[in-house]
């Protein structure tokens, strides 16, 4: 059985692993990947329903979320962010 510890190293471990993955993306193909999240959101029926969507705001290599959050804010949602400190 593994302890406490072991999982999170295992984790940390995993985390990095995805960061340097997600960095060996090329810039165009993290901003097509990026665009292309915004345009299939709103084309969600669910989207048209939603009053509040949470996202995130992208940080150390995450998909951008700034033409999605415009495109939400565009609509008049409720955008619900993570608040950290």
């Amino acid at each position: 059985m593994k302890s406490a510890s072991d999982a999170r190293l295992a984790k940390r471990r995993l985390r990095s692993e995805i960061r340097a993955a997600r960095r060996r993306f090329s810039a165009q193909v993290q901003r097509d990947a990026a665009a292309a999240l915004a345009h299939q959101a709103v084309q969600d029926p669910v989207f048209a329903r939603a009053v509040a969507i949470a996202c995130y705001v992208a940080n150390d290599g995450e998909l951008e979320t700034t033409a999605l959050l415009d495109r939400l804010w565009q609509a008049g949602k409720r955008v619900l962010l993570p608040r950290c400190r």
